[in-house]
């Protein structure tokens, strides 16, 4: 407990630094084109040094607190990009907006984008047809922020709310659902990262490689990321790694089979000449 508590003061100040460079950066990513890396390097930590320019972005996003899309959870920049809630707040005041018909369309546009998960040739096969180029241009939460706000639109990709996203899609029921779904998904995560005996942790390179692609697509969108996870993006991960595996060690075992013969070859001259 003291361990934690101290971690927790010595996080404080830093959280605090972390905040202020993470303001710096974004008031001077604007002009990232009109510059050279260094230059907007050495822009960015003077603006960090300046606490009249941080404290007029401060202001900046104080008054847009309440405001159509707003971001603005914690006053720490740092901490709001580590909030997710955020998402699920702003989806939450504009879900009672929907009309039968909008939720109808949302729940098509999913189940749309669930099928453009399934490769192409399945797709022809079952005789399944799917726009799948319209359908990936845009998110599900900007389909739902367009219609329950009466603005945005599509094409921009908001963040959505796995959380609101699936009670549309599912009705009262998405619990259920929701709970099943991850505990498949946890088994077979358990399957690449194992905790040990000591209650320490041991995990494969392809444990460690899936965790933030899987955290990340847990947390947006909705139901059929959810979908998209148990049913391809783990297995195809796997496929993927295993092909690789097989040919880095089918290229070592040649490498070094060829290492063996060179050997082999310099000693029998070494003996003929030795001789």
């Amino acid at each position: 407990i003291l361990q934690i508590a101290a971690l927790g003061l010595l996080l404080v100040p830093i959280s605090s630094q972390l905040g202020k460079l993470s303001d710096a950066i974004l008031i001077e990513r604007a002009f990232r084109d009109q510059r050279s890396m260094s230059q907007n390097l050495h822009a960015t930590m003077l603006t960090y040094l300046d606490k009249e320019a941080l404290s007029a972005k401060g202001r900046e996003g104080e008054s847009r607190v309440g405001r159509g899309w707003d971001e603005t959870y914690v006053d720490n920049p740092f901490l709001a990009r580590l909030t997710s809630i955020k998402f699920d707040d702003n989806y939450f005041k504009v879900v009672p907006s929907l009309s039968k018909e909008d939720i109808e369309f949302v729940r098509s546009s999913a189940y749309d984008k669930i099928l453009c998960q399934i490769p192409g040739p399945f797709l022809k096969l079952f005789g399944v047809s799917v726009d799948k180029t319209y359908t990936n241009s845009h998110s599900l939460g900007d389909v739902i922020y367009m219609l329950g706000a009466k603005d945005g639109f599509l094409g921009g990709f908001k963040v959505g709310s796995a959380t609101v996203q699936s009670y549309l899609i599912l009705g009262p029921f998405y619990l259920v659902a929701i709970t099943i779904i991850n505990l498949a998904i946890f088994v077979l995560v358990q399957s690449i990262a194992q905790p040990t005996p000591r209650s320490s942790f041991s995990s494969s390179t392809l444990g460690l490689l899936y965790f933030f692609p899987l955290f990340a697509s847990m947390n947006t969108e909705g139901f059929h990321t959810y979908v998209g996870v148990l049913f391809r993006g783990i297995w195809q991960t796997m496929l993927i790694f295993a092909l690789l595996h097989m040919l880095i060690r089918s290229l070592k075992s040649t490498l070094n089979v060829d290492s063996r013969k060179q050997t082999n070859r310099m000693r029998r001259r070494k003996l003929s000449s030795s001789g």
